[in-house]
């Protein structure tokens, strides 16, 4: 799968869903928040 047809894929997720909660940059803070919120049964999505 090209790299283009990947980002219209996973934009289409994004905006075909609803989440809980959304975390932008995946640094170290970000990644424990995304994984805090995960492992209280949140619907979480991160983004680098």
């Amino acid at each position: 799968m090209s790299v283009v047809a990947e980002n219209r894929l996973n934009t289409q997720v994004l905006t075909e869903q609803v989440f809980d909660v959304l975390v932008i940059g995946g640094g170290v803070a970000g990644a424990w928040t995304a994984l805090d919120c995960a492992l209280r049964d949140m619907s979480t999505v991160l983004i680098e």
